[in-house]
């Protein structure tokens, strides 16, 4: 299911359930914190304050410590992304084996710079530190779809592929 907003979702009995039956299949319910987190960052595209506090009070932490692990790990956004993260690995592996020219591409053919995401919502742009494909650069991943040794060529058909 697809919300409009965190609001609309934390409305949603469905979605509440989801929450109780991670915090209940911990020993502690603290440590559903990342698989609650990535239940909301899959949901709303991103992690928003509101979600926060709510997942604090609800694993009974602090909404500071949740903010921080937000905001550590990359894999989560307080800023609303695209339906589609285009993530190019910037590693020396890649970037040998091509990944500056695959980001200038993307770049200029979605007129988007990194951390950018394109005015009708359809894309994000950035850069990550490792894909952990380090024989397979440059390396694309498309939302959870990991692509390997990426030409400019290929770029342009994934993005054709999308929805």
């Amino acid at each position: 299911m697809s919300y409009a907003n965190v609001s609309e979702m934390l409305a949603n009995s469905e979605f509440l359930a989801k929450v109780e039956d991670l915090a209940k299949s911990y020993p502690e319910p603290r440590t559903a914190l990342l698989p609650a987190l990535h239940l909301c960052q899959a949901e709303l595209r991103h992690v928003p304050v509101e979600f926060q506090a709510f997942i604090a009070e609800r694993l009974g932490m602090a909404p500071a410590h949740v903010r921080g692990v937000v905001t550590f790990y990359e894999m989560y956004s307080e800023k609303q992304l695209g339906r589609y993260l285009l993530q190019v690995c910037k590693t020396l592996p890649c970037m040998l084996a091509g990944s500056e020219i695959l980001l200038e591409h993307l770049q200029a053919k979605l007129a988007l710079k990194p951390g950018q995401t394109s005015g009708d919502g359809r894309f994000t742009l950035i850069t990550v530190e490792c894909i952990a494909c380090c024989d397979g650069g440059p390396a694309l991943m498309v939302n959870e779809t990991l692509h390997r040794h990426v030409t400019p060529a290929d770029a342009d058909r994934i993005l054709g592929e999308l929805e």
